[in-house]
């Protein structure tokens, strides 16, 4: 199988070629040839490649090459990104709409979330890490600035001081 090169394509400016002289031994010179047989096919296709590209924006204006140009290596790099992942991928375009919130799971047990008991309308306005968390809670804050309120605090610690 020979690789054919076209007439205008200059092999000297072929990255990374080996010279073959008389001091090197056939058993390295036969794995020289193979590697510079594949750095010169790679070299010839991403030559054409460029040739073809300029051949494709030659006649296109600048301003609306840049548009094009952009436009082409996002579309690249979402296909790229829908190949390595395609279950990532999926999750992203599954994104649930921002306008409807999301359901309030049910307490289990004892364990009453705090989020239950703030008003729903304050409770979709929140960031969905910011529900999330607090599902997750046990006590109700009062504000974001003082989580809790001191007077149950105080409370709790005269009880602990009284039966003591």
């Amino acid at each position: 199988m020979e690789i054919e090169i076209p007439d205008d394509i200059d092999l000297s400016e072929c990255p990374g070629l080996v010279e073959l002289t008389a001091a090197v031994p056939n058993w390295k010179r036969s794995m020289i040839e193979q590697k510079n047989k594949e750095k010169i096919e790679a070299f010839i296709k991403q030559k054409k490649k460029d040739k073809e590209n300029e051949a494709k924006w030659r006649n296109v204006p600048e301003w609306k090459r840049a548009l094009m140009m952009k436009k082409d290596q996002e579309d690249q790099e979402a296909a790229e990104l829908a190949k390595s992942s395609p279950q990532k991928a999926s999750k992203s375009k599954a994104a649930p709409p921002a306008d409807k919130p999301e359901p309030m799971p049910k307490p289990k047990g004892d364990y009453v979330p705090a989020a239950l008991s703030i008003d729903p309308e304050e409770l979709a306005s929140m960031p969905p890490w910011k529900r999330e968390l607090l599902f997750k809670r046990d006590k109700v804050p009062i504000t974001f600035s003082n989580e809790f309120n001191p007077d149950e605090e105080e409370d709790g610690q005269q009880q602990n001081d009284e039966q003591s």
